[in-house]
């Protein structure tokens, strides 16, 4: 896991050569040239290419590519003329934001329901054949391997930034606590915030994010804390403020 670097062996796949490039300076990302958008590849590497982003990109280009008289991949059964009108590709687009939608949406049931990845093998034949008269279903592509990249890299950051924002605005308390993670067999310290919610007019408590740990000795744990909270004011927080300051060093 984080570890996957950027591969010229890729340029060389017809699948990607006309739209991937290398991001110089970063070997863990890839650059999309037509979207002008970076992939990171450092946890799924190639698998990450294969991602919403991407995804619009080789359409758009093959669309682009259509216009000049070559054969349409995405869409055989139709003739050159017909894939390259302005018109055709416009659709594509606008139909491709509310399929991302659609895709977002399946990964919010799959965190809320409990479901492993695994399970979202086969849904876009699933849907397709629920929906045939469906623009969207037709196009909704969420397989094991995608729903995990939207869930780890698109929605996790989004809503850890969103309770950042939170904590940055009111007061809080902030939970920890360390224990072995017996799937993994390493030391996981899990970070929690409860905070008020003016919404709902209730205590609520949620899951910031998780350290692993390798050693668990007071030293280890101070040093993997720091780099767990990094971000979050400590000034905000109500329970065991003076005892956070004096083992981060800052009596």
């Amino acid at each position: 896991m984080g570890k996957c670097v950027f591969s010229n062996l890729w340029l060389q796949k017809s699948l990607y050569k006309d739209w991937l490039r290398e991001v110089k300076g970063d070997k863990h990302k890839a650059r999309c040239i037509v979207c002008m958008k970076d992939v990171d590849i450092s946890s799924m590497g190639e698998s990450a290419l294969t991602t919403t982003t991407t995804d619009d990109a080789k359409e758009v280009s093959k669309s682009a590519s259509s216009e000049s008289g070559e054969h349409n991949t995405l869409n055989p059964t139709k003739s050159s003329t017909t894939s390259s009108s302005g018109s055709s590709v416009m659709e594509r687009i606008v139909t491709r934001d509310e399929t991302l939608k659609a895709e977002i949406l399946w990964a919010l049931k799959v965190i809320m329901s409990h479901y492993s990845y695994k399970s979202c093998e086969g849904t876009s034949k699933l849907f397709q054949a629920m929906f045939p008269d469906s623009r969207i279903a037709s196009q909704f592509t969420c397989g094991e391997k995608k729903c995990a990249y939207l869930i780890c890299f698109g929605l996790a950051p989004h809503f850890k930034q969103l309770l950042k924002d939170v904590v940055k605005k009111e007061a809080y308390v902030l939970m920890f606590d360390e224990s072995l993670n017996s799937v993994c067999q390493s030391k996981q310290m899990d970070i929690h915030i409860r905070s008020w919610n003016h919404d709902k007019h209730e205590v609520e408590s949620r899951y910031y994010t998780s350290v692993f740990m390798g050693h668990g000795t007071a030293e280890d744990m101070l040093s993997h804390f720091r780099s767990g909270i990094e971000g979050i004011p400590l000034k905000k927080s109500l329970s065991g403020r003076m005892q956070l300051s004096l083992c981060l060093g800052n009596p």
